[in-house]
């Protein structure tokens, strides 16, 4: 016998009724999945808007950034430069007249820099060249931790003085040729040869080794010969048409009718002796070089007379250097 139940079932063709909640929870689990994928694209959408969002943000910062720094490069950075680059003119300037120790007031004046600089406890190791008393007198700053930069500019100070060609009217446009005071500090090496060394060895150079090209007297030099001779004149003259040159001044380092001392101007004279002197040698030396070498392998020596070419000197003779 069938059970009233099954006959029912098989009437009315009625499925178990796990086959109904089957058939619910299968539905239900397929909008659930259409659903979560609905909110996984939203999800995908609102990262990439998001990250799209963060990058031009980032890039509108960068630009912001760039734009202020051209705009100080061009301004602040240029005129403060500009500003530090006149005050080494000026120093220069002040040194140039102080260097000279023999000069009226020079010493006065070196004493009170030294006092200045002691009443702001600024203190050396040693006894402080004139170099090092003017850059820390200007450049001191009193509770800042300046030391690195201070030696950074005394020895900035000391190339540009031993520099030849660097003069007070263009200190602050050679520097800005060399790339800044950073540059020039970078590019310094030990074998940097002072302006008082240059002059010391351009003296020896005129008195030994340059031949005279002609011979100038005057009332003054007759006058000084009896005190002044073997001292250093400088003529200064003009260079005439005909190639001719017209001596017009002539400057002792003293004087007995100034009290203008010619020190300073005949330093600078005999460092130019120095540094063209040696410039000759050197090209002098690579030719000779060259030629000694195409012939044996042998390196020569410069000959005096080949430097006096170089320097538009007269050659008379012929001797190793």
């Amino acid at each position: 016998m069938l059970s009233a139940t099954k006959i029912v079932s098989q009437r009315w063709n009625i499925k178990p009724p796990t086959a109904l909640i089957l058939i619910c929870v299968g539905s239900e689990n397929q909008h659930q999945l259409k659903q979560n994928k609905g909110i996984k694209m939203t999800t995908e959408n609102q990262t990439d808007i998001n990250e799209d969002t963060l990058v031009k943000s980032f890039q509108n910062e960068m630009e912001n950034v760039l734009a202020n720094a051209k705009s100080w490069y061009g301004n602040e950075y240029k005129t403060a430069n500009e500003k530090l680059y006149d005050m080494f003119a000026d120093l220069y300037r002040i040194y140039d007249t102080l260097v000279d120790t023999k000069a009226i007031g020079n010493t006065k004046k070196r004493e009170w820099i030294e006092e200045e600089v002691k009443k702001r406890n600024i203190t050396f190791k040693s006894k402080p060249t004139l170099q090092q008393l003017l850059i820390n007198y200007a450049f001191r700053v009193d509770g800042v931790e300046c030391s690195k930069r201070i030696s950074a500019y005394v020895r900035v100070f000391n190339i540009i003085i031993a520099t030849e060609g660097v003069r007070v009217d263009n200190v602050a446009e050679w520097i800005a040729k060399e790339g800044g005071i950073e540059e020039i500090r970078q590019k310094a090496t030990s074998t940097t040869i002072s302006k008082e060394e240059r002059s010391v060895e351009g003296k020896k150079f005129l008195q030994n080794e340059l031949q005279s090209t002609f011979s100038y007297s005057s009332a003054n030099t007759i006058a000084c010969a009896a005190d002044k001779a073997n001292e250093v004149v400088l003529l200064v003259g003009i260079l005439e048409a005909d190639g001719k040159v017209k001596i017009k001044h002539e400057i002792y380092e003293k004087n007995p009718h100034t009290e203008i001392s010619g020190k300073t101007a005949i330093n600078t004279a005999l460092a130019n002796v120095y540094s063209n002197w040696k410039e000759a040698e050197k090209k002098a030396k690579e030719q000779t070089k060259d030629i000694g070498e195409a012939k044996d392998n042998t390196p020569t020596k410069t000959p005096t007379s080949e430097l006096h070419k170089f320097l538009g000197m007269p050659t008379k003779e012929l001797e190793a250097v």
